[in-house]
């Protein structure tokens, strides 16, 4: 490889990279890099907000033996998660496109 001019990603002053992959003039900017990187992730996930557990969306019986069973909704919105079903109790099978 030849010799190339770089920025120091961590004090942008410029240095001769001697591999590819060197991005830092020093191993204490290295160091220094790593130390930042690891407090800002213990920062971030300490004061990250965890989402909330999902919460049924409704109960139904289930239509083959009649126990209750409950259903969560993970990946829909409110009005998906909570279908209406028909008053007279027969079932509606789900049809699927075909392209």
């Amino acid at each position: 490889m030849s010799a190339e001019t770089r920025s120091c990603q961590a004090c942008w002053t410029e240095f001769t990279a001697t591999t590819p992959t060197k991005i830092y003039c020093s191993d204490r900017c290295r160091k220094h890099a790593w130390e930042q990187r690891k407090h800002s992730d213990t920062a971030a996930t300490v004061t990250e907000a965890r989402p909330p557990a999902p919460q049924p969306a409704a109960t139904r019986s289930c239509p083959h033996c009649g126990e209750p069973i409950t259903i969560v909704a993970l990946l829909t919105t409110p009005e998906a998660a909570r279908p209406s079903t028909p008053g007279d109790g027969t079932i509606v099978p789900l049809q699927r496109r075909t392209c």
